[in-house]
């Protein structure tokens, strides 16, 4: 048996944590050139990329003392030099224990990190097999070899040979004076929502100064133009703020390819993936949240979209099955789209498997437009799987997703055609601290409806209101009947408006339907910083939070998936 390096370490030494940011860092590129070069097993621009990312590893590792990682970092790039010299090909057994020693590293840079902790520092299970597998992938069968008419690789001129102790010193030296010098510094998280929440109540505490009569009726112009200033610095201010929150999609794209390459040869089903709009920026909060929802779909594409080779092959259909994920901005929103060329949605079976749990009545489905039929999908324990497996098939998923996503005010669409494949459609805002809002009136109190709900406001006529039996007031808007709730009965307000022909109606979508809302008034479009209203209020139906307005008082948010849902109930 291999006798395992020894820990030691000093778990209080302040550099470790940047050997942890650093590694990360280096993983997640490597990560990349992998999957790159499992398409490729040629390009030399990846094979040296994940060269480097081991060397580098090894030498840093080595001048913290961590021994086992030194030496896992070190088999693996001596894997790696081979495939660089042309002496094996990069395939097969080789490629899989390149990724194993990618995901076993990320595991002890988090035990390193638990460690500084407090936490007992383990090496991880299965770390001798690794070290064997990757010193002979082939478990006692031949190698094989490079092509023989393919020129071995060059060296890159840029990454040394391998290092002995001066050059171990080196390399981490390198490493840490990058950082350093790369123009950024590490925040902790705490006082970045501190500032956030400051600036949202300098937003607020300007807000209020400009309702003053004394300032908003002033004949004086110096301190108008002094208070617009302060105004335009407090806006500055809240945007810069707000960006130094938003980060990319693109380590989440990462981990998306990484693990659609992992079903697919699990599955043994073959999956080319590939994503766009990787740059594309959100709220660290929502692109923390968004992570679990996107392995849920991505899981679903590639078990349950995506057909056996020869079905596709027999479809007419390439034997290699595509899953696109892509994201790019519109109108204020992120919109998040995957899409497969698999074989679709069907709709017989999710109608059959929605009268079996009693989630519609039999015959209700000519009523149902392919949206609303699509969207029973997201109910718990819905599944219209064949067979259970180890990946997905108990029903547990999409609900999931449905819930996660509505948890970051955002919402999910389906579109499908069968045997051409589906789109999951996610449309999110760009941050959970501040949202545009309409503020509409009832009675004498003050809501915000966030726009991404808003599909359109009108004053109707008295021809397109009718009452249906057992679903109460009804507006007809260009042939589609949708329910009409008087906002005012909800939530007890007095003195509003109750003639449909003297009030406004704002029609909102959420949780896959529309409903049509009677307010009395519109005031106009804002940005307000969103507060919570606490625990006391977390199961109110229908509002999401609250926002203090320019006068003091505060305006409820209004909540479009809860308030289809009271609506619909109310009836």
């Amino acid at each position: 048996a291999r006798d395992l390096p020894i820990i030691n370490f000093d778990p209080d030494n302040p550099e470790l944590a940047e050997f942890v940011s650093e590694t990360m860092e280096y993983l997640q590129a490597s990560e990349v050139s992998l999957l790159e070069l499992e398409k490729n097993p040629g390009a030399a621009e990846h094979l040296n990329e994940i060269f480097r990312c081991f060397h580098n590893v090894k030498g840093i590792s080595g001048f913290m003392s961590l021994n086992d990682v030194n030496e896992l970092a070190h088999t693996a790039e001596s894997l790696m030099d081979q495939a660089r010299e042309g002496k094996i090909s990069f395939t097969g057994p080789v490629a899989q224990a390149a990724f194993e020693a990618l995901d076993m590293l990320r595991d002890m840079a988090g035990r390193v990190e638990a460690a500084m902790n407090g936490a007992a520092y383990e090496i991880p299970g299965g770390y001798a097999e690794l070290i064997q597998k990757l010193e002979n992938p082939w478990a006692g069968g031949p190698a094989p070899q490079a092509p023989a008419h393919k020129p071995a690789l060059e060296r890159d001129s840029q990454t040394p040979p391998p290092a002995d102790t001066q050059d171990i010193a080196a390399a981490a030296d390198t490493a840490f004076q990058k950082a350093r010098t790369n123009g950024s510094i590490k925040v902790n998280t705490s006082r970045l929502d501190q500032l956030i929440d400051s600036v949202g109540e300098l937003v607020i505490s300007n807000s209020m100064v400009m309702q003053e009569p004394e300032i908003r009726d002033t004949g004086n112009a110096r301190l108008s133009r002094n208070v617009a200033q302060l105004t335009k610095i407090t806006r500055e201010l809240q945007e810069l703020a707000m960006s130094m929150r938003m980060v990319s999609l693109k380590s989440t794209f990462q981990k998306m390819a990484r693990l659609a390459r992992d079903l697919s040869v699990k599955s043994r089903v073959p999956v080319e993936f590939t994503y766009s709009g990787e740059d594309t920026e959100l709220d660290r909060n929502v692109v923390e949240e968004i992570g679990s929802p996107l392995v849920h779909m991505v899981r679903n594409a590639v078990d349950h979209g995506i057909e056996k080779p020869e079905e596709r092959r027999a479809a007419g259909k390439p034997g290699k099955g595509r899953v696109r994920l892509r994201a790019f901005h519109e109108g204020g929103n992120v919109i998040i789209k995957l899409e497969d060329d698999g074989k679709g949605l069907d709709k017989e079976k999710i109608l059959a498997k929605a009268e079996s749990l009693g989630l519609i009545e039999p015959g209700a489905a000519s009523d149902m437009t392919s949206r609303e039929i699509f969207g029973l999908i997201f109910h718990p324990g819905f599944s219209t799987a064949e067979k259970i497996t180890d990946v997905s098939g108990r029903g547990v998923g999409m609900d999931v997703v449905k819930r996660s996503i509505e948890n970051l005010r955002g919402r999910i669409e389906i579109e499908s055609e069968p045997g051409r494949g589906t789109t999951f459609t996610i449309r999110l805002p760009l941050t959970l601290a501040i949202i545009d809002g309409m503020i509409v009136t009832v009675g004498g109190e003050r809501y915000i409806v966030p726009t991404i709900a808003i599909v359109e406001s009108l004053r109707p006529d008295p021809g397109q209101l009718t009452t249906v039996v057992g679903k109460g007031e009804m507006l007809n808007l260009r042939g589609e009947l949708l329910p009409l709730f008087r906002l005012y009965k909800l939530f007890g307000c007095a003195s509003a408006k109750t003639s449909p022909d003297d009030a406004l109606v704002v029609v909102i979508a959420g949780d896959g339907s529309s409903c049509a809302l009677l307010v009395d008034e519109l005031v106009g479009q804002q940005q307000v910083v969103i507060k919570s209203l606490g625990r006391a209020f977390d199961d109110l139906e229908g509002v999401s939070g609250g926002a203090i307005m320019g006068d003091g008082r505060v305006a409820l948010i209004l909540d479009a998936a809860g308030l289809v849902r009271a609506a619909r109930s109310a009836k």
